[in-house]
C-alpha cells in the first residue's frame, strides 16, 4: 500500500510539474515569424491560427491556465479566425506591449498604387492581387432592416469588394475615431457626388414615378446617355416612398429624351412611389458609373478586367466658419449673418448660386460665402475682406462686418494605404467558447461583419478599432457577459454593434454591454433601421459612450430590461423623416428599459421633418427616461399611444416641441385587432403570467383601455432657455389617465 501511495503521489507531482511549467504566453509577429517556430518571443508564429492551433495541443495535452497570444506586426488574414471548441477557451488575444505601432487584422488584401499626384486618376491591375471577376463579388438589391430579425440576418451578408484608405497617422486603436470624422471614406463612383457633411445635394429628386419608371431632377440628358453606354451593372440608392426606407435597386433601363431611369427590385419589396402625404421620399443616387469618376475619394471597379480606378482622398483647402455681417444693394437695411464658408484652393474660380467670381489673391486659403439669391463677397483666411461681389442679376453686396471663428486644416493624402476587402469576415465566437479577451487591435477589412460572436460567455473586445466593414461591425447574438468596451466602432456599412441574446420567455438577461465605446459613422450601406448600437431580446447595457453620426437611428432598442446611461448622444436622424436618435415601438411587451442621465443635442435632419431625440413609437410602453439632459433639441419625446412611461427628472432646453403625445390607438380600432401590431405581439410572450408580473399592468392590459395613453408620468422636469412649456396641456394629458406635474422653469 504504501509503494501504491507513493508512486501516485509522483505521478501527479509530474503533472503539476507540467501543468506548471508549461509557457502560458504564445508570441506572433505576422511581419517576421514563422509558423514552423516555436512562438516564443525569439522564434514567434507568423499567423493567429498557428497560435490556435498551438493552445488547442497544449489544451489536449492537459495543460490549462489561461494563455496569453501577444502579437505584433500587420495580420494579413486569408481564412477568418474562428473560435468553435471549449479549446479556445480562457485566452487573452492582445497587441504585444513591445510593439510601438497600431496591430491591424485584416480581412482584406493591402494593395500598392503609384501616386505621384492626389489629383490624377490612379488605376491598379486588381489580377497582380489574385483578384478574378468571381472573387470581386456582386452588388445586391439589399434594403433596412426592419427588426432585429432582419438586423441579425444582415450578420451573414457580405458586401461586394470595396476599396478603403488607411491613414499613415492614424490613432492609437480604441482611442479616437475610426476615420477623420469620413473625410478619408471611399465611395463608389456616384451621382451626386457625396459631401464630407450630410445635405441634399447628396440626392437627385424625382418629379414623377410611372410604376419603375422615376423621372429625375439633376442630371443632364447627356450624363443619362453616359450612364446607359457603361458595361457594368448600374444601381441606385434610394429613399423611395418614404426617408425612413431605404434600399438599393439595379437601374434597369434609361431614357434620356425623357430624363428618366427605370429600377429593378429590391429585397424588402418596397414601393417605389412618392408618399401620399409629401416631404417624404422621392431621394435617391446613382453608383457604380465610371463615368461618374471625378472627385478625391471615390473609385471604380471594372470587375471583367479586374481594374481599379480612384482619385485619392484629400481636400485642397480647409474651411472656416465666421460671423459675416451683409447687406444687399436691392433691400436696403436688411442683413444676413453666420455664414459657414468653405475653403478652396487660391486660384480656384467661385461659384454659388449662379453666381461666379475668382480670387487671385495668391493666399493659403480664399473663401466664397454665400447667401440668400446668390449674392457673395470673397474674405482672406483672416477674415479680411478682399473683395466684393456683384452677382449675375447685378445686384451687388457689402460686406459690413466679418468675425473669424474657427478654421481647420485641409486633409491630404499622404503616406497611407490602400486595401481592398476580401474575407467575409474576421473573428468569430461559436457556443462552447468563454473568457476570451481581444484587446488593442485595429480589425478591418472585411465584407460582412468585422467580428461575430454567435454564443459563448465573457466574450470581450477591449481599446478596439473596428472600422472599414462590410455589414457590421460586431454582432454579438445568444451567449452571456460580451460586449465592447474602451473601443471605436465606426465607418462600417450597417449596424455598429449588435447586442442580442437573453431568453424573452424566461426573461433571462445576457448581460451584454457596449462601454466606454465611440460608435459613429456607420450605415455606409444601409441607412435605416441600422443604428449604431441595436439592443435586442433582453438585458443589454449601453453605458459611458459617445453614439453619433447617424443618417437615422443612433440607437434601437427591442426587448426588454435594457438600459443606456450616461452616454453622450448628437448628430443623429441627420437624412430621414419620422425618425428619432433613440427609437422603440409598436409592442405592449418591450417593457422596464431605462435611458438614465444621457446627454442629447443636435438631433436634426437635412430634410423637412424634424427628427425626436426619443421616439416611442405605437403603443410602445414602459420606458423611463429620467435624469437626461436635452439641449438645443428640436422634438425631446414623441409618446405614441403607449402607456407606463415614465420622463421624469430632465433637463428640457428645446428649440421646437418638447413633448409630442398622442391617443393614436383610435380607442382600439387600430391596436386591438388580430392584424394590429401591438395586439398581435402581445402573444408572442406569457404577458400574463407571474413571469411578466412585475411589469405594471400587463396583465390586465386587454380589460383596461389597453389603446388609450394610460399612467405615463411626465413630471418635475426643469425647462430652461427657450423652453417655457411642455407643448402639452396638464389637463389633455389627464383627460388619458396620465400625469403631468410639476414641471417648472430654471436656469440650463
Amino acid at each position: 500500500m504504501e509503494i501504491k501511495l507513493v508512486l501516485i503521489v509522483a505521478i501527479l507531482g509530474i503533472h503539476t510539474l507540467a501543468t506548471t511549467c508549461a509557457p502560458l504566453d504564445v508570441y506572433v509577429n505576422c511581419n517576421t515569424g514563422d509558423d514552423n517556430g516555436s512562438g516564443s518571443t525569439s522564434a514567434p508564429y507568423k499567423t493567429l491560427h498557428r497560435a490556435q492551433a498551438s493552445i488547442r495541443t497544449s489544451r489536449v495535452a492537459g495543460i490549462q491556465g489561461r494563455r496569453t497570444v501577444h502579437v505584433s506586426g500587420w495580420c494579413i488574414f486569408s481564412s477568418p479566425l474562428v473560435l468553435d471548441t471549449p479549446l479556445d477557451s480562457n485566452v487573452t488575444w492582445t497587441k504585444d506591449a513591445a510593439w510601438n505601432s497600431n496591430v491591424l487584422l485584416s480581412g482584406g488584401t493591402p494593395i500598392s498604387p503609384k501616386i505621384t499626384n492626389v489629383s490624377q486618376l490612379v488605376s491598379v491591375d486588381l489580377g497582380q492581387y489574385n483578384f478574378t471577376k468571381e472573387t470581386l463579388g456582386n452588388l445586391t438589391g439589399r434594403g433596412y432592416s426592419g427588426g432585429s430579425a432582419c438586423i441579425l440576418l444582415n450578420n451573414f451578408e457580405e458586401s461586394a469588394a470595396e476599396l478603403f484608405y488607411r491613414a499613415a497617422n492614424i490613432p492609437t486603436a480604441g482611442q479616437a475615431a475610426a476615420t477623420q470624422d469620413g473625410v478619408d471614406t471611399m465611395y463608389l463612383a456616384r451621382y451626386p457626388n457625396k459631401g464630407i457633411l450630410p445635405n441634399l445635394q447628396d440626392w437627385m429628386g424625382v418629379k414623377s414615378v410611372d410604376n419603375h419608371t422615376l423621372t429625375l431632377m439633376g442630371p443632364t440628358a447627356e450624363q443619362i446617355q453616359q450612364w446607359q453606354s457603361e458595361p457594368q451593372d448600374k444601381w441606385a440608392h434610394g429613399l423611395w416612398s418614404w426617408n425612413w426606407a431605404d434600399s438599393h435597386r439595379p437601374v434597369v433601363g434609361f431614357n434620356s429624351g425623357a430624363m428618366s431611369i427605370t429600377v429593378g427590385d429590391d429585397n424588402i419589396n418596397r414601393d417605389v412611389n412618392l408618399a401620399p402625404r409629401g416631404r417624404q421620399g422621392g431621394n435617391l443616387y446613382v453608383y457604380n458609373l465610371k463615368s461618374e469618376l471625378d472627385t478625391p475619394g471615390e473609385y471604380y471597379i471594372d470587375k471583367d478586367e479586374a481594374m481599379l480606378y480612384f482619385y485619392p482622398p484629400h481636400q485642397s483647402g480647409g474651411s472656416c466658419t465666421y460671423n459675416v455681417t451683409i447687406s444687399r444693394s436691392d433691400k436696403p437695411g436688411v442683413s444676413w449673418q453666420s455664414l459657414i464658408i468653405e475653403g478652396q484652393s487660391s486660384n480656384a474660380a467661385f461659384k454659388f448660386s449662379g453666381c461666379e467670381t475668382s480670387g487671385t489673391m495668391g493666399n493659403e486659403c480664399v473663401h466664397s460665402y454665400g447667401v440668400p439669391e446668390g449674392a457673395h463677397a470673397l474674405v482672406n483666411e483672416d477674415g479680411v475682406v478682399v473683395g466684393e461681389g456683384v452677382c449675375c442679376n447685378g445686384v451687388s453686396d457689402s460686406v459690413i462686418s466679418t468675425q473669424l471663428l474657427s478654421c481647420t486644416k485641409p486633409f491630404v493624402h499622404s503616406n497611407g494605404t490602400f486595401h481592398i476587402s476580401r474575407l467575409s469576415n474576421i473573428i468569430s465566437v461559436e457556443p462552447g467558447v468563454s473568457d476570451v479577451t481581444f484587446a488593442d487591435f485595429e480589425i478591418r477589412y472585411s465584407r460582412g461583419a468585422g467580428v461575430r460572436i454567435n454564443g459563448g460567455m465573457n466574450i470581450t473586445l477591449e481599446r478596439c478599432t473596428v472600422s472599414d466593414h462590410g455589414m457590421m461591425g460586431v454582432n454579438i447574438t445568444n451567449g452571456f457577459d460580451c460586449g465592447v468596451s474602451s473601443s471605436d466602432i465606426g465607418n462600417n456599412g450597417d449596424v455598429g454593434v449588435a447586442l442580442y441574446g437573453g431568453d424573452r420567455q424566461t426573461l433571462t438577461p445576457s448581460n451584454h454591454f457596449v462601454e466606454n465605446c465611440t460608435v459613429h459613422y456607420n450605415q455606409r450601406w444601409i441607412m435605416n433601421y441600422a443604428p449604431n448600437v441595436f439592443l435586442g431580446g433582453v438585458g443589454q447595457r449601453i453605458s459611458n459612450s459617445s453614439i453619433y453620426s447617424s443618417p437615422q437611428i443612433g440607437v434601437f432598442m427591442q426587448g426588454n430590461d435594457h438600459t443606456m446611461e450616461y452616454s453622450e448622444l448628437h448628430d443623429l436622424g441627420q437624412q430621414c423623416s419620422d425618425c428619432a436618435g433613440f427609437y422603440m415601438g409598436r409592442d405592449w411587451t418591450y417593457r422596464g428599459n431605462l435611458l438614465l442621465g444621457n446627454t442629447w443635442y443636435n438631433i436634426a435632419s437635412i430634410f423637412q421633418d424634424t427628427p425626436h431625440a426619443v421616439y416611442l413609437d405605437d403603443q410602445l410602453s414602459s420606458v423611463s427616461v429620467i435624469e437626461n439632459v436635452f439641449n438645443e433639441v428640436g422634438s425631446v419625446i414623441l409618446l405614441g399611444g403607449g402607456r407606463h412611461n415614465i420622463f421624469e427628472r430632465n433637463i428640457l432646453n428645446s428649440t421646437g416641441h418638447v413633448v409630442l403625445m398622442d391617443a393614436r390607438g383610435g380607442g382600439g380600432t387600430r391596436c386591438c385587432h388580430a392584424n394590429a401590431l401591438p395586439y398581435s405581439f402581445l402573444f408572442r410572450v406569457p404577458y400574463n403570467t407571474s413571469t411578466y408580473a412585475k411589469y405594471a399592468g400587463l396583465a390586465n392590459i386587454l380589460n383596461d383601455d389597453p389603446c388609450e395613453p394610460k399612467y405615463n408620468s411626465l413630471s418635475n422636469n426643469v425647462l430652461c432657455g427657450r423652453t417655457t412649456d411642455m407643448g402639452i396641456s396638464s389637463a389633455q394629458v389627464a383627460a388619458w389617465g396620465s400625469i403631468a406635474t410639476n414641471n417648472t422653469v430654471g436656469k440650463c
